[in-house]
This record gives C-alpha cells, sequence and structure tokens, in this order.
C-alpha cells in the first residue's frame, strides 16, 4: 500500500469534500464565486451557466457520495464512489492547468503564469493526490480480490 494504513488517503479525500461544501457554500451565498478559475471551468465543460444551482448541486451529490465512500469497507463500491470525485477534481484542475497556460484567470485577469501557478497549486497538487489515493485503493481491492481466489 502507499500510503500505511490509508490514514493519508482519508485526508486527501475528507479535503475534497470540505473543498466541495465550501465552494457550493460560497456558491450559494454569491453567483460570483462560479468565476473560480477551478469551478469555471468545471462549470464551463459541464455547460452550466454561472448563476445555475447545477453546480452546487452536482458537488452536493459528489460529497454525499464521497461520505459514503469514506465510512465503507474497501470494494468495489467504494471505489466506485470515488469516481466522480475524481473527475470533478481531475476537471478543475485541468482548468488551473488551462489559466496557467494561457496566463489568465478564468474572470480575464491577466497575470503571469508563475503567480496564476503559484495561485492554482493547490487544485493540482490535490487532483495528483486525489488520484494516487483512489488508485491506491483500487490496486488494494484487486490485491484483496487476487488473494481469495
Amino acid at each position: 500500500m502507499l500510503f500505511k494504513n490509508g490514514a493519508i488517503r482519508y485526508l486527501i479525500i475528507w479535503y475534497a469534500i470540505f473543498l466541495h461544501l465550501m465552494q457550493g457554500g460560497l456558491l450559494v451565498a454569491s453567483d460570483t464565486a462560479g468565476f473560480v478559475t477551478s469551478t469555471a471551468h468545471v462549470r464551463i465543460w459541464l455547460h452550466l451557466s454561472p448563476d445555475s444551482l447545477g453546480v452546487l448541486y452536482l458537488g452536493v451529490a459528489i460529497t454525499a457520495l464521497l461520505s459514503m465512500a469514506v465510512f465503507r469497507s474497501f470494494s468495489l463500491q467504494r471505489i466506485v464512489a470515488l469516481l466522480p470525485q475524481q473527475v470533478l477534481i481531475t476537471l478543475a484542475a485541468a482548468g488551473a492547468l488551462v489559466a496557467i497556460v494561457d496566463s489568465q484567470f478564468a474572470d480575464g485577469v491577466v497575470r503571469s503564469r508563475y503567480f496564476i501557478g503559484a495561485d492554482q497549486a493547490p487544485i493540482i497538487i490535490a487532483a495528483v493526490l486525489h488520484s494516487a489515493a483512489v488508485m491506491d485503493g483500487r490496486i488494494e481491492v484487486l490485491w484483496k480480490s487476487l488473494q481469495s481466489r
């Protein structure tokens, strides 16, 4: 296992849960939160309008799946529950990378690639760590199923 006793895996999953709950809450408070770089690119790629509560509903549904996944034992169901979050966080990281390459935030503010890279590093790192946690769980489930045969 890449992470001893799964402790790191749980931390990144909880981070993703709280990140999307916070983003959802901010979207309820103000639709301008829909223009944050990572959220805006997810919203654009999923064809949701900026004032749409679609991003909020998507985040809440994915958070519910994640919460169930955290409390389940390792199984294929748990891995499947983690995959929507993986897709969402990967899209957000891809949006951050687009902003870095374009030297422009989603709201049109132009900054240097280095500035945007430093600003967007947390979502990119989160996507990498979340991928590692999901893959680690998938490897463990596969290994256990092979051992039981």
